[in-house]
């Protein structure tokens, strides 16, 4: 067994990533980072993140409280190559703070064994956040589903479908495949039936 070991747990949007890690932290004891968290903190006014979206799209996606993440995400979902612009802007920065919560957790659990990290993603850069990662599980479900569970977002269904429909156009599936179709205890039994194929379980 690995002294260290690194679930990079993917999917599209409301497909279950959240619910996976969550499960994970509660019964297994991983240490949950999810890396649009740090998005988030990117993105307010003045941080990193802002000042590079606001260079590089513009005025009409930054304002005084930050990033304007809808006007932006919908503006990217309707222009893929604007969507590639902003990875390359975002992931360094995410990259950053990711490696940064990890190298802390290892400096914490010397002597502990072993240290279990799940990390969230919608996207993995192979050369950044690919980098830290031992196996990768991809998290997925039906779109009828999915916009079920999304309807608390206060988002219009049409702009939820397009961007949904943007992600399984553009995003690859990464590693283990799990459907999250069922219930919530057949979800689970997914995630400790593949566990056992690492050696966790």
């Amino acid at each position: 067994m690995k002294k260290t070991f690194i679930l990079g747990v993917t999917g599209f949007i409301g497909s279950g990533k959240s619910t996976l890690c969550r499960f994970l932290h509660e019964k297994y004891g991983f240490h949950w980072i999810n890396a649009d968290s740090f998005v988030h903190d990117l993105y307010k006014f003045d941080m990193p993140g802002y000042k590079k979206i606001k260079k590089y799209f513009g005025n009409d996606f930054a304002g005084n409280e930050g990033v304007k993440r809808e006007v932006l995400r919908d503006y990217v979902s309707k222009n893929p190559k604007k969507l590639f612009l902003l990875n390359r802007l975002i992931h360094p920065l995410v990259f950053k703070e990711v490696n940064k919560k990890v190298v802390q957790l290892k400096r914490l659990s010397e002597g502990k064994n072993p240290l279990l990290v799940c990390i969230e993603s919608v996207y993995f850069d192979d050369k950044r956040l690919g980098k830290f990662v031992d196996q990768f599980v991809f998290v997925d479900a039906p779109d009828k589903k999915i916009l079920n569970r999304l309807k608390k977002r206060k988002v219009p269904k049409n702009h939820l479908q397009a961007l949904l429909d943007f992600q399984r156009k553009n995003f690859k599936e990464k590693g283990t495949y799990i459907n999250n179709n069922g219930s919530l205890r057949d979800f689970h039994r997914s995630v400790v039936k593949l566990l056992r194929t690492y050696g966790y379980s």
